[in-house]
């Protein structure tokens, strides 16, 4: 069966949505990361949640298909592959789907790894990661091992100086979104000296986490454009 190969649209609104549709922060493990792969699936019947994760179009067959085409993923933590809506309803029974088997060179172009840092909420779950940065500062092998530590120093900058306080005006000059909301906009040289060292380590903060997130995205998609050489 020849199956359609996803719009510019479908892929870039697939690779956030796998990057983002679980509490990654939570599940991977940092030091090594889950497995992922992506494939594209002929049969989208499946029994779709009717709250989370909510999807673009609808939590439906014809919803899916409009946000990501027929692109599908598995992923595998403690040496268990999981497959995400593993049922489907047949005959008002519900049936368990059998997961694709896939061949080394499958495994090898449209597989990749995902870190618990791929989500956007991963500064949400530090201090389940922290002795595992602990680890990658003492030498551990770690891929983001660069930029990740650049991120935690300026994480642990920011929490000494929170831990020290501000004062009221200083509260209200460092919160940036209600200053935005207002239609303000600040930048370092609009602060007090001694804030200017805690902003740049937030907009520092920012770019590395950002950085390591957009990397963590572009694994999915390059492993999607993989899929043509198969």
């Amino acid at each position: 069966m020849n199956i359609p190969f996803p719009s510019t649209e479908q892929i870039q609104r697939f690779k956030e949505h796998v990057v983002n549709v679980h509490s990654w922060y939570k599940h991977l493990p940092l030091l090594e990361g889950g497995k992922f792969v992506v494939y594209l699936e002929a049969d989208l019947d499946r029994e779709y949640p009717t709250q989370h994760p909510k999807l673009p179009f609808g939590n439906t067959k014809e919803g899916y298909e409009k946000a990501f085409g027929h692109l599908c993923y598995m992923y595998c933590v403690n040496d268990f592959w999981y497959l995400p809506y593993n049922s489907k309803i047949v005959n008002g029974k519900r049936i368990e789907i059998e997961k694709p088997i896939f061949s080394p060179k499958q495994m090898e172009i449209c597989g990749f790894t995902l870190f618990p840092f791929c989500h956007e909420e991963f500064e949400v779950g530090y201090s389940k990661h922290k002795e595992a940065i602990e680890k990658v500062a003492a030498g551990y092998p770690h891929p983001e091992a660069e930029l990740l530590l650049a991120w935690h120093k300026e994480y642990c900058n920011i929490e000494d100086a929170e831990n020290r306080g501000f004062n009221y005006l200083e509260h209200k000059l460092l919160w940036v979104e209600e200053q935005e909301d207002k239609g303000i906009t600040i930048t370092e040289n609009d602060l007090p000296e001694k804030l200017r060292p805690y902003w740049a380590s937030k907009k520092r903060r920012y770019d590395c986490l950002k950085a390591l997130q957009q990397k963590e995205a572009q694994k999915v998609e390059n492993a999607i454009h993989n899929m043509s050489a198969i």
